[in-house]
């Protein structure tokens, strides 16, 4: 289940189904030390839509990853950033007004 944000506020969780992406995440150059994401090294920001209590409500989704692991996958194997874990990744949902 992953967490669905509505101005810094928990509002409850959706399934990983039923989230739609409608613009692949890219890398954000937000800083994340100090952030409510203190911890984590590399973040990524996509749009889609969930299914959330019978509407579609659109959202922003939140990947983040450790550096250890991005580089495991993406520097050190070669792989793109495709071969991810994104599912793993996905942390929360944020809706946008």
């Amino acid at each position: 289940m992953i967490q669905v944000i509505d101005n810094y506020k928990v509002m409850g969780e959706v399934e990983y189904e039923n989230f739609f992406e409608i613009e692949q995440a890219r890398p954000s150059s937000r800083l994340l030390d100090g952030s409510q994401d203190h911890g984590w090294d590399i973040e990524y920001v996509g749009e889609g839509v969930i299914k959330w209590h019978g509407k579609n409500v659109k959202v922003q989704a939140i990947y983040l990853f450790k550096k250890e692991e991005y580089d495991l996958v993406v520097e050190e194997s070669g792989e793109d950033e495709g071969c991810l874990d994104w599912e793993e990744a996905l942390k929360r949902f944020e809706i946008i007004d």
